[in-house]
């Protein structure tokens, strides 16, 4: 890829990811059992046995994660897909909850199936070079050889 390309990906990561830190994971973390309470209502249509405010606390701390993987590209394509799963239970929730149209669902559904969209496009095509790379070996031998990252291995 070239240089523009990977400065777009970066003011895309960073942009989408601190907003999912600042807008919504700090929020939900730092609203307590009544929040966590709130997000994680819909456990109970799953079948799973888990408290709802258990499953808030979860998605809470997954968003906090998730968005330190995007903003920071280290394993960025497992913080991508941690979020979109993350946000699929909330996604249907909207989608289902309609208040006399299915037009209203899918209204107030569209951030989240906007940033769904925009998390696949990301998984898809990386962090860019402008990215922490964990795995990454520091490299002293001076030649020119490209070194394997996470991201060439998966």
């Amino acid at each position: 890829m070239n240089k523009a390309v990977d400065l777009g990906l970066l003011i895309i990561r960073l942009g989408t990811g601190g907003s999912i830190l600042v807008f919504r994971a700090f929020s939900h973390l730092a609203g307590g059992s009544q929040v966590w309470a709130q997000n994680g209502s819909f456990i109970f249509e799953t079948g799973l046995n888990v408290t709802p405010e258990v499953a808030g606390l979860t998605i809470a701390v997954v968003e906090v994660l998730a968005g330190l993987m995007i903003v920071t590209g280290a394993l960025f394509r497992t913080g991508t897909i941690l979020l979109i799963v993350a946000m699929l239970p909330s996604l249907l929730y909207q989608v289902s909850s309609t208040t006399g149209t299915a037009y209203v669902g899918l209204e107030s559904a569209f951030v989240s199936i906007l940033l769904i969209t925009v998390l696949l496009g990301l998984a898809v095509s990386g962090p860019g070079i402008f990215a922490m790379h964990p795995f990454r070996r520091a490299h002293s031998s001076g030649s020119d050889e490209q070194l394997p990252t996470f991201e060439n291995l998966t």
